[in-house]
């Protein structure tokens, strides 16, 4: 298994809560939500929320369930708002492995949406098939976009074709693996798209994790 939506497992009472709090991490951003995706203390209070506010512990049985071990560990905590029309964070086709190389292969993303998704909302886009680090490569580059410094971003070489679109409820939760290929959607609605997601990794004798990486340990 490759990737699975599971529908329901955040309770609607839980995501309203952390989604009334999101807006402390704008003492960050001198009150500017517009500046909520260009910075990396996004993922600190991602981290901070979602444990207060207890999404980490919906997530964590069906993420061992998805990546087959009880052992997991969760790195890579991200919160991030798509604005309307907005395509500066958007990539094209990568797998999360590259940006997590030390980390190993055997994990998953658990991808939650906070808002409503739809055709307008977007979403996001992942690819059928199974997926191996010899069947697919990778490439690093420096990406530029408007109104952001160049920063270092992976491409792999999938070409599109059989893929499917999320279309989820809030509290739902997309689980892939870290090398399947996927991208974000652009949002095209007059609504922020609020997703947060969570990187979980096997904690196995292929891990390189030092205590910095592992921001929670299940």
């Amino acid at each position: 298994m490759t990737h699975a939506i599971i529908q329901n497992v955040i309770p609607e009472s839980v995501i309203q809560e952390y989604l009334k709090n999101i807006w402390e991490v704008n003492r960050y951003f001198n009150d500017s939500p517009t500046e909520f995706t260009l910075a990396g203390k996004t993922y600190d209070i991602a981290n901070t929320l979602a444990d207060k506010y207890r999404v980490h512990d919906f997530v964590v049985g069906p993420a061992q369930e998805f990546v087959g071990s009880e052992r997991i560990f969760a790195s890579g905590w991200q919160l991030r708002l798509d604005r309307p029309s907005n395509a500066s964070e958007l990539l094209e086709w990568h797998r999360d492995y590259d940006y997590f190389q030390k980390l190993g292969p055997r994990g998953c993303v658990a991808w939650i949406p906070l808002t409503q998704l739809s055709e307008e909302s977007g979403g996001i886009e992942v690819a059928n098939g199974s997926f191996t680090l010899e069947n697919l490569t990778s490439e690093k580059k420096i990406k530029s976009w408007e109104g952001r410094k160049p920063h270092q971003v992976w491409e792999c070489n999938y070409q599109g074709g059989d893929t499917i679109t999320a279309m989820c409820n809030p509290g739902d939760i997309v689980f892939f693996d870290l090398l399947t290929p996927h991208r974000s959607l652009l949002n095209r609605s007059s609504k922020t798209r609020t997703t947060l997601q969570i990187r979980f990794f096997a904690w196995d004798e292929n891990t390189n994790a030092t205590r910095s990486d592992i921001e929670k340990m299940v």
